[in-house]
């Protein structure tokens, strides 16, 4: 880990400074639990009423993330009055979050009483995207990212780049991210708190060639295919440091060193700070100057 303060002086940017798609947060549902389901509730809900089952998405937040499991949505945006004729208890559900809403203390929730179907916030990629956590404990040199399926709800403990390839998830997962992280996130107690304004927005991407994008997207993958060698290990273990498997931090460091040469340093002399030293520059030369 770097000790740099690189990122210091970097000013919260409403916008990314680099020419790349903005970070959003993930889906509200403001539902009480009631449209929300583990897979056993689930099971037990569609063995009651089977024509609910085609409603239902993968839900994913951060504690899911972690543990390599999903939740189950019942989200019903997409369903007609006509639809939900024949499902009296996927109703109640609906009735209960209309009730939840209509009586809550904040302006804005209330608001959405009359729209129950609807979620609070939404956000879904039309494609796969990258899901980051929005709290990364300090024990991981790496944070746990992951590309997730189109129509996969990710949570509010999760924020979004949206039709994202293994290239961003590739930049996205290096130490010149991460290290990014850590010098411009807010810390509290032994965790980082990711935002987009002071982080992702302020964070000054690569400009490869074809040739250094290719081989990110190469490392990306080999990042990916390493975690797989451990289906029965969830991501907490896979990225704490004290448990990383070697073939996982190799194929890290790999990552780390295409990212490098993405940036045009040479990963064989260039150090951690002279990554963290040329961000800062690329930041202060990207930034908008101050109106």
């Amino acid at each position: 880990m770097s000790d740099n303060k690189a990122g210091e002086a970097a000013r919260p940017q409403e916008q990314p400074i680099s020419s790349v798609r903005p970070i959003r947060p993930g889906n509200r549902p403001v539902d009480g639990g009631a449209y929300t389901f583990t897979e056993a509730e689930k099971d037990a809900f569609v063995e009651q009423e089977p024509g609910a089952e085609k409603w239902f998405r993968k839900w994913i937040g951060g504690p899911e993330l972690l543990r390599r499991n999903a939740r189950h949505f019942l989200y019903l945006k997409d369903a007609s009055p006509e639809d939900l004729k024949d499902l009296p208890l996927t109703r109640e559900r609906v009735a209960q979050v209309e009730e939840l809403r209509r009586t809550s203390q904040f302006p804005e929730i209330t608001a959405m009483a009359d729209r129950p179907l609807d979620l609070v916030e939404e956000n879904i990629p039309e494609g796969a995207f990258v899901v980051i956590p929005s709290v990364a404990s300090e024990r991981r040199t790496y944070v746990p990212l992951e590309i997730l399926e189109p129509g996969t709800l990710a949570g509010t403990t999760l924020f979004v780049v949206p039709d994202a390839s293994l290239y961003e998830f590739g930049v996205l997962s290096s130490l010149a991210h991460m290290n990014w992280m850590r010098q411009t996130a807010e810390k509290a107690e032994e965790d980082y708190r990711y935002a987009p304004e002071t982080v992702y927005n302020t964070f000054p991407w690569p400009e490869p060639t074809a040739e250094q994008k290719k081989r990110v997207e190469e490392t990306a993958q080999a990042v990916l295919d390493a975690r797989a060698k451990f289906p029965d290990k969830t991501l907490a273990s896979l990225y704490d440091d004290r448990t990383m498997p070697s073939e996982l931090r190799e194929a890290h460091e790999r990552n780390d060193r295409a990212v490098m040469e993405a940036y045009g340093m040479d990963a064989d002399r260039a150090q951690e700070a002279d990554l963290m030293d040329l961000l800062r520059i690329r930041n202060r030369e990207l930034t908008p100057a101050e109106s």
